[in-house]
């Protein structure tokens, strides 16, 4: 499905106010499942879903460890500790931080994320995905989304949810262990910034999505393509090591945006070109800085 214009979107501002008891996120259980990653790994441990080795004292016997808080969101509330010292210390602060003790988890290998649409706890489109960095920023935002066949990871997926009885947008993080088996980590109960890169591979998210809402029919039941790198949108902008990068990154974002419009929709394309040219415009005084100090050292 596509939203050539603001149909779609009207409707679901009009539905968006409507209090309807059959629309629930999560069926009978602890609404906390939504946001604490404690009670989530309750409930994989109900679903029978495997998760990392935890505890609740700071200390471990090998390292490095992870450290957690309970809620958090974007790495925040998340620190890696590689001895009993970075342990302690990022023990205190996140209990500073979160006014509450964090918890320990081991450190295990990162697996691709699972992402996609539920009702009712059924899993309408789950596709397991992952974020691959550009070749010459290794450590910055991912460039590109590549969907992949991951049946186990998948199947894992949809029997959290059917424990949840979940309807919504969705994302999980999952680990590795030793025998390379998922783990999961984190639920996330909300629209993930890699929807539309999946969407544009043939992932129809949004007739899923328009479904739970009873808007649509929902997917076709056919499937996305795996393998494929679709770039993404890199915010802000990554690299203003010259001005011809930032107009470089401005190019590629503006074509990214003009790609995905038919899933976008007007207002939002608008809004991401909008962001696209504010990006531009704060990163060229950094570039235009940056050149300065090597076109003086070039003229000596």
């Amino acid at each position: 499905m596509q939203i050539q214009d603001d149909l779609a979107i009207s409707a679901l501002e009009a539905e968006g106010g409507v209090a309807d008891p059959r629309r629930r996120v999560a069926a009978g259980v602890d609404p906390m499942v939504l946001v604490d990653k404690r009670v989530q790994q309750l409930w994989a441990q109900k679903a029978d879903v495997p998760t990392p080795r935890t505890w609740d004292t700071a200390c471990s016997d090998s390292f490095p460890v992870v450290v957690k808080a309970n809620v958090g969101f974007g790495g925040r509330g998340v620190r890696i500790a590689h001895d009993a010292e970075e342990l302690a210390q990022a023990w205190a602060e996140l209990t500073t931080l979160f006014g509450q003790a964090p918890y320990a988890q081991e450190y295990l290998g990162w697996a691709p994320s699972t992402g996609g649409v539920a009702m009712d706890g059924e899993a309408l489109v789950c596709v397991a995905y992952e974020g691959r960095p550009s070749p010459g920023d290794p450590t910055g935002p991912p460039q590109t989304v590549v969907a992949i066949d991951d049946p186990v990871a998948v199947e894992l997926t949809a029997r959290f949810l059917r424990t949840l009885g979940y309807t919504g947008f969705f994302c999980l993080d999952w680990v590795v262990d030793a025998q390379g088996s998922p783990r999961l980590i984190d639920f996330n109960a909300r629209v993930f910034g890699s929807w539309v890169a999946l969407q544009a591979q043939g992932f129809d998210l949004i007739s899923a999505y328009l479904h739970t809402l009873g808007l649509g029919p929902g997917p076709d039941g056919r499937r996305g393509q795996f393998g494929v790198a679709e770039q993404t949108m890199r915010y802000p902008c990554p690299t203003a090591d010259s001005v011809k990068d930032v107009w470089r990154w401005r190019a590629d974002s503006l074509g990214v945006v003009r790609a995905r419009k038919p899933w976008l929709g007007q207002r939002w394309s608008t809004a991401m070109r909008v962001r696209t040219e504010i990006g531009a415009l704060r990163a060229l005084p950094v570039a235009i800085r940056r050149r300065a100090p090597r076109a003086a050292d070039q003229d000596t």
